[in-house]
């Protein structure tokens, strides 16, 4: 096969590539249609039951939960003020990772009386609770300030401690505690005027 056949075989080779990928394509887009409509239309639930949750527009939310438990119960304002104060005590001792700023307090009880919960149990308080949070309709518990690290004072810097004494001349000078170390016996005696002194060499009685 000569150079031109082959520059023809691979020109061939490449049409008929793209052919199929445009006739891919061409299959495929259905399908990518229908579902970027439905990411499109899960979407569009999740902001409308989001609306619901959040009661925009007057919306109610069709999944809030009363407790069965007290369900026909019937009460007096202040009976159910004070039953409703007393099972809120017990969600937030039940829940103490439960952050319930005064603004999630409002969150939560508007929740409750908008979708006709009159009256709540602790259950009703942390169902609410955990729907509002699921759709970021509370706020966060702010992070913990981090301690404040208190730097020790650096030791103040003293010098070689020194030696005061005195050199051939009678002069007084000051050596470090090296160099004093350092002095041989005859200069230690003369730095420390140190004397000879000449004793019997038998006790005197």
């Amino acid at each position: 096969m000569g150079y031109r056949e082959v520059q023809n075989y691979k020109a061939f080779m490449a049409e008929e590539a793209e052919r199929e990928r445009l006739e891919q394509e061409q299959r495929e887009r259905p399908l990518r249609e229908a579902e970027a409509q439905l990411v499109q239309n899960s979407n569009a639930l999740a902001m409308l039951e989001r609306d619901r949750v959040a009661g925009t527009g007057g919306l109610k939310d069709e999944r809030s939960w009363a407790d069965p438990i007290i369900a026909g119960t019937r009460m007096l304002r202040d009976e159910a003020k004070a039953y409703n104060a007393a099972q809120f005590q017990v969600f937030m001792r039940d829940h103490p990772s439960a952050y319930l700023s005064p603004a999630n307090a409002d969150v939560l009880f508007s929740y409750l009386t908008r979708n006709d919960i009159t009256i709540a149990t602790a259950e009703t308080y942390r169902r609410a609770y955990e729907r509002l949070d699921s759709f970021g309709l509370l706020e966060s518990k702010p992070a913990d300030p981090e301690p404040e690290l208190v730097q020790e004072p650096e030791p103040e810097s003293t010098g070689p401690k020194m030696v005061k004494g005195w050199d051939d001349d009678g002069r007084e000078i000051e050596l470090t505690e090296r160099q004093v170390d350092r002095l041989t016996a005859d200069e230690y005696k003369t730095f420390a005027r140190v004397s000879v002194q000449r004793f019997p060499s038998h006790a005197a009685f």
